[in-house]
């Protein structure tokens, strides 16, 4: 090893050769590290767009069940169907509605755990199939006699105002539709003021 050693000493070539190996040896791997990094931030980079892009999907596919619920809620209280008519009126406000829980408890399970996962689209349906609240009123299901009286549609009137007023702070006058900027935490905002409502507060509004 020292005789080794001697001998590049003695030998200029050979230490300037072995310096350049070294060097060559020393820029392949901070070479491979630059690629490596930037694939990685690459992949990251995708990974961050995709989220992105699923989440201005849940967004979308949110705020248009919340208006197809709305809408089909206003639409029967100032039509007032009869009978089978009013039956198809309410079940396609069920699906809805459940649509609407649906989308949100993905959204919370599979997109983003900070999502608030209201049960007020599933509450809401309970109301229209009928509900009773232990210690303070039995709800019979909504035009059990074939029509709409008084204390049903101002049940309605309730739910649709709560999804109205969603609708109306999710909604960007520059898209038409939901703002696509929205944040998550701006939604949960939305959400807890206006349509994170449990089935007591429902009632106490309704009547």
């Amino acid at each position: 090893m020292f005789r080794g050693l001697k001998n590049l000493q003695k030998n200029p070539v050979a230490i300037y050769e072995r310096m350049s190996k070294d060097r060559k040896i020393m820029i392949v791997i901070i070479g491979f590290l630059v690629v490596f990094s930037g694939i990685i931030t690459f992949l990251n980079y995708q990974d961050k767009q995709e989220e992105e892009r699923q989440y201005e999907v849940f967004l979308n596919h949110f705020y248009f069940s919340v208006d197809d619920s709305l809408g089909r809620i206003q639409h029967l209280i100032e039509e007032k169907p009869q009978n089978e008519e009013l039956d198809k009126r309410i079940q396609s406000i069920r699906d809805e509605l459940l649509q609407a829980n649906t989308i949100i408890r993905n959204g919370s399970s599979f997109l983003n755990s900070e999502i608030i996962p209201t049960q007020f689209f599933r509450y809401s349906v309970y109301f229209l199939e009928g509900i009773d609240i232990k210690g303070t009123a039995k709800i019979s299901p909504i035009a059990e006699d074939g029509a709409l009286d008084d204390k049903e549609i101002k049940l309605l009137k309730t739910i649709a105002g709560y999804l109205a007023k969603a609708k109306q702070e999710m909604y960007s006058p520059k898209t038409g539709q939901e703002n696509p900027e929205l944040t998550i935490k701006e939604l949960n905002q939305i959400i807890r003021k206006n349509i994170d409502k449990d089935i007591d507060k429902i009632y106490e509004d309704a009547f």
